[in-house]
Parts: structure tokens; sequence; C-alpha cells
């Protein structure tokens, strides 16, 4: 008896192992992947709704986010974005951007297990699995505006806010730092002639 005993024990230390094995090897990675792509979503969902609600609240727009001149001819000679106002953006997206990742819940989101490894006909099904991001560093705020050709002597200029920032994915008893970066599109206009200088001077002064 205490041989089938010991038999039984070793068989059941050998599938944990095996289990062990194939957790580090299977399902660990394949949660690592899937994680990290939707905390990035999750990320980037957070960082344009804390924007649009800030221009809500403090009635911005793109037509108040930048300026244009325009000389006598009718060509513009210079696109001015209005720094006052997106300062105002950065700083109000900073505050609320930390004060949600270094509070207790963080940035969360749960996910069925079904939905993880189960393909098609397991997805929305079984026990929920909980991922959270938390702050790790501080939350770093810039802006990018860029121009694109859109067509025959005409160029696309766009205005984003960018959030960079190194978090903390907790999920199934593990711990994992992703660097995060985000960008909000604030205002978008379209140019006609050639790019204005006092645009070009702006960009080479980043």
């Amino acid at each position: 008896m205490g041989k089938i005993c010991k038999r039984w024990l070793v068989l059941l230390l050998v599938l944990a192992l095996l289990v062990t094995v194939a957790s580090e090897l299977w399902l660990m990675p394949m949660l690592d992947t899937f994680g990290d792509y939707h905390a990035q979503r999750l990320y980037d969902g957070t960082v344009s709704g804390y924007v649009a609600e800030i221009m809500q609240e403090y009635g911005l727009s793109e037509d108040n986010l930048v300026s244009m001149r325009t000389d006598q001819s009718g060509e513009i000679t210079a696109v001015t974005p209005n720094t006052v106002s997106l300062n105002l953006i950065q700083s109000k997206l900073n505050e609320r951007m930390s004060a949600q990742l270094r509070s207790v819940e963080g940035i969360r989101y749960e996910v069925p297990w079904g939905s993880v490894f189960g393909g098609v006909w397991l997805t929305g099904l079984g026990p929920k699995l909980t991922f959270r991001l938390t702050a790790d560093s501080l939350v770093t705020v810039g802006l990018e505006d860029t121009v694109t050709a859109v067509g025959i002597n005409q160029t696309c200029y766009s205005l984003s806010v960018t959030v960079d920032q190194d978090v903390l994915l907790v999920y199934a008893g593990r711990c994992r730092m992703l660097t995060m970066h985000s960008k909000a599109l604030v205002a978008q206009t379209v140019l006609v002639g050639e790019i204005p200088q006092t645009y070009v001077d702006y960009q080479e002064g980043n």
C-alpha cells in the first residue's frame, strides 16, 4: 500500500512539474502578448478620453488651438499653436493620468480565460482574468506636429498631444514593466501652398 501511495505521489509531482513547465513555455508568453496588446489599447483610449474631456470642459477646439496668418494674396505665412491652451491641456492631462495610474484601482480590465486561449468557440466564456496598469514613473506629456502631403500643392498640418510613461502591468501574480507611448490628435487642417516658414522654424526649434 505504501509503495502505491509513493507512486501516486511521484505521478502527481511529475504532473505538477509538467503543468508548471507548460505554463511557463506556452501559457505565460501568450498572456504576455495578450496583456501587452490590450494594455496599449486601453492606455491609448484613456489618453484620448481625457484629452476630449479636457477640451470639452475648457471650451477648446481646433479653431482656438491653432491660428493661421495670411498675406495679401491669401497665402498662409504662419501656423501658430496657441501655447496657453496647449499648456493647459498638457497640465490637466498630466494630472489626470497620474491620478488614475497611482490610484488603488489603476487602469483595470478583465478578460475571460476562454478569450485568451480558447479560440472562437470559447471566446467570452470562463472565469475572468484581471489585468491592471499602475504607475512606475512620472508621466511625460509633450506636443508633436507634422505635415503630410495630401494633394497637389496641399499639405495636412496635424497637432497632437503625446504621452510617454513606464507602467507596470499586473496579472496572474506577475508584474511586468511596459513602456507606453500614446498620441491624441487635437487639431488638424489642410494648408494650400508652400509650407509656411514660421512652421518650418517651429519644427527646427523642437
